[in-house]
């Protein structure tokens, strides 16, 4: 028999390992949280939100998972200048869907999936330390195969 993963508990883990500076960092407001309790927390608020995508293997394993939260040009602007500062604004019904991070093999189709969803018309994202946006229209299907056979299949 085997031992569901707490999703919550891995992507925190997967989160610390791909950016291990964060360690360093202590919560301003509630300095007796440590950095990976804040950020459970704020992936549990995430989910019910609706903001954080997991997708599990057969045996409810987590495989993959996105953070995505709709946001105006204010809040963008925001997460630009200060996106520890920003990460729990958002708005319900801003036009842009920011993708706070994707983890996991597959999660670059997952995500504009997940983004197309939503209905909004733009997406954006950090990448080489600027914001990129991109129009939803212009994203192609992204598809994975490796010899011939989609990856996860």
């Amino acid at each position: 028999m085997f031992k569901t993963m707490n999703h919550i508990e891995w992507l925190t883990a997967k989160i610390l390992e791909f950016d291990q500076s964060l360690w360093t960092l202590s919560v301003e407001d509630h300095p007796e949280m440590t950095i990976d309790q804040w950020i459970s927390l704020r992936l549990d608020w995430g989910q019910k939100m609706g903001f954080v995508w997991f997708e599990f293997d057969r045996n409810n394993q987590p495989q993959k998972a996105v953070c995505m939260r709709p946001v105006n040009e204010a809040i963008l602007e925001r997460i630009a200048s200060d996106y520890a500062g920003s990460i729990w604004e958002f708005d319900s019904q801003g036009q842009i869907v920011f993708i706070d991070f994707r983890v996991g093999e597959g999660s670059i189709p997952f995500a504009w999936d997940l983004c197309k969803l939503t209905g909004r018309k733009e997406v954006a994202y950090h990448h080489h330390q600027k914001i990129k946006r991109v129009k939803l229209s212009n994203v192609p299907r992204v598809k994975e195969f490796f010899n011939g056979v989609r990856k996860g299949a």
